[in-house]
C-alpha cells in the first residue's frame, strides 16, 4: 500500500522513476522501482522518497469520515 501512495504522489508531481533516483542519487531508475513494488518497504526508505516528493508522514489516532482532499490513508486493514 505504501509503494502505491508514493506511485499516487509521484503520479500527481509528474515525476518519473527515473526523476526520483535523480533525486535520491540511485544508480538507476529501477532501484526505485525495486522500492516501490517491495511489499515490506522500509519507513526509511518511504520517508526519503515522499520527503523529495514534498510529502510527509503523519500520525493520528484513527478516525470515521471523510478525508481532506489528496490525502491518502494507509492502516493495518489495507494490508494484503
Amino acid at each position: 500500500k505504501m509503494g502505491e501512495a508514493i506511485k499516487n504522489a509521484m503520479k500527481i508531481g509528474g515525476v518519473t522513476q527515473t526523476d526520483l533516483a535523480k533525486k535520491l542519487n540511485a544508480k538507476t531508475q529501477s532501484v526505485i522501482a525495486g522500492r516501490l513494488n517491495h511489499p515490506n518497504m522500509s519507513i526509511n526508505n518511504a520517508l526519503e522518497m515522499l520527503n523529495e516528493l514534498g510529502y510527509e508522514i503523519t500520525i493520528q489516532p484513527k478516525k470515521a469520515g471523510r478525508r481532506p482532499e489528496g490525502q491518502i490513508v494507509i492502516t493495518m486493514e489495507d494490508k494484503e
